[in-house]
């Protein structure tokens, strides 16, 4: 399903079932908020300001609030440790870690833009780390078997080396040096 542009909701009991429907199937960013919390209250103008400045047509996916009330009825990861969380998820499933950036439209308006643009791969990345970072990780771990290698080669080398000059005891070469000397 391709959805053309960005779809915006605050869900509660009419629109649960939609929403359900939509977060299975979509790219989706979801903010998870209760009215009593004060952290909640302080961004609520923030985020609307942010949806209003959004360049819907360039957008791809669903942004969401979820009032604690409603948290029951979602079909998605609702293990929620604290309010305000914004969450991202994909197909249902919840994607990467939750927003911890600033509060602000700004920063606000930057992440979403980053997660649900149409031409950014940027959630195929967060699930796979983008094939640059495996490529490292492929090529690190080969330098790391590598370098253990070397390593137990270099310790056995020393310990052969020390077993060759102490062939003799202590008293053959004693008497080793004294018998050249006379």
């Amino acid at each position: 399903m391709i959805i053309q542009k960005l779809d915006i909701m605050d869900v509660n009991e009419t629109n649960l079932k939609s929403f359900n429907n939509k977060i299975k199937t979509m790219s989706a960013i979801v903010c998870f908020h209760a009215n009593w919390c004060g952290h909640c209250q302080s961004l609520e103008p923030e985020w609307n300001n942010m949806i209003k400045n959004l360049n819907k047509n360039e957008l791809n996916g669903l942004l969401a609030r979820v009032e604690e009330k409603n948290l029951d009825g979602v079909d998605c990861d609702k293990d929620i440790k604290g309010y305000p969380t914004i969450r991202v998820f994909k197909d249902g499933k919840k994607y990467g870690d939750d927003y911890s950036g600033k509060r602000e439209e700004k920063e606000l308006t930057e992440f979403v833009k980053k997660m649900l643009s149409k031409s950014s791969n940027s959630m195929k990345q967060i699930q796979s780390g983008g094939k640059k970072k495996r490529k490292r990780k492929r090529k690190s771990r080969r330098n790391s078997k590598k370098t253990r290698r070397r390593r137990k080669n270099k310790k056995r080398n020393k310990t052969k080396k020390k077993k060759s000059n102490n062939r003799f005891s202590l008293s053959e070469r004693f008497f080793k040096m004294i018998s050249v000397k006379f």
